[in-house]
């Protein structure tokens, strides 16, 4: 009966925890990070790793969010609550960033900076946010597919840089 007991509590305390609050707040209700994905064309889904980051700011309070080893996201600001933040909205919002133009020459390190960039925007109730998405790595899927006129050996010349 121990163990039945004892196997109880512990399916409990692992479904009770916090996955964001892997650190202490000081008081408030700490802002969430949940279901974050981003897509591209030809890809099903964008994949987060530990130690990745995103930064909110929001009525000129700023936090940096890391992403742990389990899974979960911690904030590396903790004054950054709804309390602290002076709203909490009803409705959940999306940022939409739409589709971006490629960035052919990306030769410079300012024009390779500008091709891992979007910016999109969304709103909340009577709020308006905008947001900016940066990619350290980006994926790109160049698709070749034979034509009129076109052999295999014309497409062996071919180089994509």
């Amino acid at each position: 009966m121990k163990f039945y007991y004892l196997s109880i509590i512990i399916l409990l305390t692992v479904s009770c925890s916090n996955e964001l609050a892997e650190k202490p707040h000081a008081g408030g209700t700490p802002i969430g990070i949940g279901e974050i994905s981003t897509r591209a064309d030809g890809t099903p889904t964008w994949v987060w790793l530990q130690n990745d980051q995103l930064t909110a700011t929001v009525n000129g309070l700023t936090a940096v969010y890391t992403r742990t080893g389990s899974g979960g996201w911690t904030c590396g600001n903790t004054g950054f609550t709804k309390e602290a933040l002076g709203t909490v909205a009803a409705n959940d919002i999306a940022l939409t960033f739409g589709t971006q133009a490629l960035i052919t020459d990306q030769t410079s390190p300012e024009s390779y900076r500008l091709a891992d960039y979007m910016t999109g925007n969304g709103s909340l109730d009577f709020l308006t946010i905008d947001g900016t998405l940066s990619h350290r790595y980006t994926d790109q899927v160049i698709e070749i597919t034979e034509g009129n006129g076109w052999t295999l050996k014309d497409g062996q010349r071919d180089t994509v840089n």
